[in-house]
């Protein structure tokens, strides 16, 4: 389980770094930008179903990270399909950006507690 949070932070780490402090909505406008969050948000997502599924106990703030992600997913995929990227769209990649930083400190703690 430990392996599996730890991979997590790392695809984390991957999102975090495509969606900075200075992103702007005319990224999503860049076909191959778009492509290569699309890939690893779906990435990140996928294991971290796969650890819910190793932990059965997994917290509510996780499970809710996740559903999110999912969201983030389909916002790009209407991207991809040629969705004009709206303020409102926008805004949802700046509080997941946010909410990056929050499953990053949650998935620590959740390493300390398994480490008592």
């Amino acid at each position: 389980m430990i392996q599996t949070i730890r991979d997590i932070e790392q695809r984390i780490a991957i999102i975090k770094a495509l969606i900075h402090n200075d992103f702007e909505p005319s990224h999503l406008e860049d076909a191959e930008f778009v492509k290569v969050l699309t890939n690893s948000v779906e990435d990140t997502y996928m294991l971290m179903n796969e650890g819910m599924c190793e932990e059965v106990a997994a917290c509510q703030r996780c499970t809710q990270s996740r559903d999110n992600m999912r969201n983030i997913m389909d916002l790009l995929e209407d991207i991809e399909a040629g969705d004009p990227v709206t303020p409102e769209m926008a805004e949802q990649f700046r509080h997941f950006s946010v909410e990056l930083d929050e499953m990053t400190q949650r998935l620590r703690e959740v390493v300390a507690e398994l480490h008592r």
